[in-house]
C-alpha cells in the first residue's frame, strides 16, 4: 500500500480470493460422486453385457443341446422303424404268398408259419424292450430275483446264438467259473436282456472268421462277472463315454445302421438296478471287452424283489427262440445248383432270415447271396449276375454306395439293381435312383410286387437284347441307357476300328484293352446285345466292309485285307452269310 490507496494507518489489509465454482469442495465431492456414479454405471454395464452374453451362450448351448436331442430321436424313431419293417417284411410276405397262391404245399406252409411266427416274436420283442426302458425312464421297473443256476442261464443264451454266429464264421465260445453252480440269485430278464444285447452288437460287427467269447466267473464277495469279448471294430477312444447314453448310435457305417441306440442304454440301467456295473475297454480292430459285474447273493437285494418259491433252472422257452436265430430250412429249399442257362440272381441282405426267405421264394433263378455291399461287389464283378437286390441298411458298404459302384465299373454296370430299404422319404428315393438304381421298394414290401418288378426289369434286359439283332444297322452305344455302358461300347468301338486291318486281332486282345476277363467280356456282350464279342468285333469288319464299298474307292480284294478278313474268299461268303449278297453285288447296288 506505498500510494496509500487501501488505508491511511500503514496497516495491512487481508484479501480472500474464492477458488472458481469448479475447484469448490462441493465441485470436488460432485466430481467424486460423478466418478462413482460412472464407475457403476460402467460395472452394471459390464456385469450386464456379461450376463447377457453368458445368457445367450446358454441359450444356444441349450439350442444345441435341444437340437441335437431332437437329432438323436429322430435317428432313434428312424432305426427303430427299419426293425421294425424287416420283421414286418418276414410276415407280410409269406402271408401275401399263402393268401395268394393255393399250389403251396405242406413244407412250404409250415416254413412260412414258421418265418411268420419268429417274426411275430421279434417285434413283441422289440416292443418289450422300448416298454422296459420307458418303464426304467420312469423307475416303475421291479427286479424280480429267484434262485438259479446261471451257468446254464448263460449258455442257454449263448447258445441260442450259434447258428447266427455260424451263418457269419464266426465262432462263440462260452468259458465259466463258478463256484457253486446252483446257488446264484439274479433277475433272469435282466441276465437275458443284457447279454442279447452284448451278443448281438459283437457278432454283427465282428469280421468273419473271427471269435467272440463269453466269459463267466464268480468273484470272492458274491459278485459274478460276465464279459462279451470280439475282435470287431471296435469303438474309438473318443466315443467310449458316448455309447452308453440313450438314442446314441455311433455312425460307423451308412444309414445309422447300428440299431436303434437304445441298447446299451437299457443294459445299463439294467445293470445298475441289479446293483452292478458295465464297462468297456476297446482298441478298434483290435478287441472290445465289455464287463458286467453282478451281485448274485441273495443279501443284495431288497427283500420285496425276492421270490424265493421259485427256482430258475433254465432260460424260458419263450427266450430261447431268438428272432435273430435262424432254424434249418425245411425240405421247401431247393438246392440253387449254377446253370450257365438260368437266369441268375444276387441277393444282398445282412438280415439272414429275410436273405433266407428271397431265396426260397426265387427257387426258379441261379441265386447267389451276399452279406453286404463289399462281398456283393465282389461277387457281380466276377459272377455278372442278371439281376442285383440288395438291402440299402447294411454294414461294411450300404446299398447306395454299392448300386453306386456297381454302375461306375465297366464289368457289372449294365446289371439292373432293385433297392429294398426301410426309409421311405423321397429324398431317399431320389438319391436311390440318382445312383443308378432301377426300382425302389419299401419295406414292408409285398413279395408279389417285388417278383413283378424283377419280372419287368428282366423283360426289359431282352427287350434290349433284341434291338441288336440287327447288329449291323444298330450302334450299340446309341442304345443303351446307362452311361458308363455308353462308354464301354464307344471304347470298345474304338479299339476294334483301330485295329480292323489286324487279321489276328482276338476277344483276349479286346478284353486286355478294357481291363476284363474274356469270360467278362463275354457276360457283358451276351447280357447287353444277345451276342458274343467275336460276333461284335466280326459285326464292326462287316459294317467297315460295307462303308469301303459304298465309297466305290477299292475292289473286293482290297476291302478285304482293309477289315482284317484272312482270305478274300472267307471275306465273301462271311459277307452273304451276314448281308445277304455278294460284296461285288452290294458294291453295284
Amino acid at each position: 500500500n506505498n500510494d496509500d490507496i487501501w488505508n491511511t494507518d500503514g496497516k495491512s489489509i487481508t484479501l480472500t480470493i474464492a477458488p472458481p465454482p469448479w475447484k469448490t469442495k462441493w465441485a470436488y465431492a460432485s466430481y467424486l460422486i460423478f466418478v462413482g456414479l460412472l464407475v457403476m454405471g460402467l460395472y452394471f454395464f459390464i456385469v450386464n453385457r456379461f450376463e447377457q452374453k453368458t445368457l445367450l451362450e446358454l441359450e444356444r448351448r441349450e439350442r444345441e443341446k435341444s437340437e441335437q436331442m431332437n437329432q438323436l430321436k429322430l435317428r432313434f424313431f428312424t432305426n427303430i422303424s427299419h426293425e421294425f419293417r424287416t420283421p414286418l417284411t418276414l410276415i407280410s410276405s409269406p402271408l401275401d404268398k399263402l393268401i395268394s397262391q393255393t399250389d403251396v404245399n405242406a413244407g412250404q406252409r409250415q416254413y412260412l408259419y414258421s418265418t411268420m411266427q419268429k417274426n411275430v416274436k421279434r417285434l413283441l420283442r422289440l416292443v418289450k424292450q422300448l416298454m422296459d426302458f420307458r418303464k426304467l425312464e420312469g423307475q416303475q421297473y421291479n427286479l424280480k430275483v429267484k434262485q438259479g443256476n446261471l451257468r446254464l442261464f448263460v449258455h442257454e443264451i449263448v447258445n441260442d446264438f450259434k447258428e447266427y454266429a455260424d451263418e457269419k464264421a464266426i465262432e462263440i465260445k462260452y468259458n465259466y467259473s463258478l463256484n457253486n453252480h446252483e446257488k446264484q440269485w439274479f433277475d433272469q430278464n435282466v441276465i437275458d436282456s443284457v447279454i442279447f444285447n452284448l451278443l448281438s452288437n459283437a457278432i454283427k460287427f465282428s469280421p468273419r472268421d473271427s471269435v467272440v467269447l463269453v466269459e463267466l466267473e464268480e468273484q470272492d464277495n458274491d459278485q459274478a462277472t460276465i464279459r462279451v469279448i470280439d475282435h470287431g471294430v471296435g469303438i474309438k477312444k473318443e466315443k467310449i463315454d458316448k455309447i452308453f447314453e440313450r438314442f446314441y448310435s455311433d455312425n460307423q457305417t451308412a444309414d445309422d445302421y447300428l440299431g436303434t441306440g437304445i441298447g446299451l442304454a437299457f443294459s445299463q440301467s439294467l445293470v445298475k438296478l441289479h446293483g452292478g456295473t458295465i464297462d468297456v475297454k476297446s482298441e478298434p480292430g483290435v478287441e472290445t471287452i465289455f464287463t458286467v459285474n453282478l451281485p448274485v447273493n441273495k443279501d443284495a437285494f431288497p427283500p420285496e424283489t425276492l421270490n424265493e418259491y421259485e427256482i430258475i433252472t433254465s432260460a424260458e422257452p419263450e427266450k430261447t427262440k431268438r428272432a435273430i436265430r435262424n432254424e434249418e430250412s425245411t425240405s421247401i429249399e431247393e438246392s440253387n445248383v449254377a446253370n450257365k442257362h438260368r437266369i441268375s440272381l444276387l441277393l444282398v441282405e445282412d438280415n439272414m432270415e429275410l436273405r433266407k426267405f428271397l431265396k426260397n421264394y426265387f427257387t426258379r433263378y441261379y441265386v447267389l447271396e451276399a452279406n453286404d455291399g463289399e462281398e456283393a461287389l465282389a461277387i457281380a464283378n466276377k459272377s455278372m449276375p442278371d439281376l442285383i437286390i440288395s438291402d440299402v441298411m447294411m454294414p461294411n458298404m450300404d446299398g447306395i454306395s454299392f448300386c453306386k459302384a456297381i454302375k461306375s465299373i465297366f464289368v457289372p454296370s449294365h446289371i439292373p439293381v432293385v433297392l429294398l430299404t426301410a426309409k421311405t422319404a423321397i429324398e431317399h428315393k431320389i438319391e436311390g435312383v440318382e445312383n443308378g438304381a432301377d426300382a425302389y421298394i419299401e419295406k414292408p414290401f409285398n413279395i408279389n410286387f417285388l417278383e413283378v418288378q424283377v419280372q419287368n426289369l428282366l423283360k426289359q434286359r431282352k427287350q434290349l437284347r433284341k434291338r441288336f439283332s440287327n447288329q449291323f444297322e444298330t450302334q450299340p452305344a446309341d442304345v443303351v441307357d446307362n452311361q458308363m455302358d455308353k462308354i464301354f461300347f464307344e471304347k470298345a468301338e474304338k479299339i476294334v476300328l483301330e485295329n480292323i486291318a489286324n487279321n489276328t486281332f482276338s476277344v483276349e486282345e479286346l478284353g486286355a484293352e478294357l481291363n476284363m476277363s474274356r469270360s467278362q467280356l463275354f457276360r457283358k456282350f451276351k447280357a447287353l446285345t444277345g451276342n458274343t464279342p467275336s460276333d461284335y468285333i466280326r459285326s464292326e469288319r462287316l459294317k467297315m466292309a460295307k462303308k469301303l464299298l459304298k465309297e466305290g474307292q477299292l475292289n473286293v480284294n482290297e476291302v478285304s485285307i482293309k477289315t482284317g478278313f484272312n482270305s478274300t474268299s472267307h471275306f465273301i461268303s462271311t459277307f452273304k452269310k451276314f448281308i445277304g449278297t455278294t460284296p461285288k453285288e452290294f458294291s453295284k447296288k
